[in-house]
């Protein structure tokens, strides 16, 4: 039983840290990158139908290997 009471605490005392850092970066500057990813929500648009866009991300590995062949 002192297992699952020491488990408790610890999250209790992990939820209180991450309230508290919420409630910093919540009052802190609107243009800090922090409060941009504590508010930003990635799905709030519509995926268009067909194949992803092609992106500069996707396209470096392949450029990597062709470097690597020669």
């Amino acid at each position: 039983m002192s297992g699952q009471r020491k488990e408790d605490t610890d999250i209790r005392q992990i939820t209180e840290v991450a309230d508290r850092w919420m409630g910093h970066t919540m009052r802190s500057n609107k243009t800090k990158w922090t409060y941009d990813t504590t508010v930003w929500y990635p799905r709030d648009g519509k995926r268009s139908r067909g194949r992803p866009v092609k992106r500069w991300e996707d396209d470096l590995p392949k450029g990597w290997r062709s470097a690597e062949q020669v």
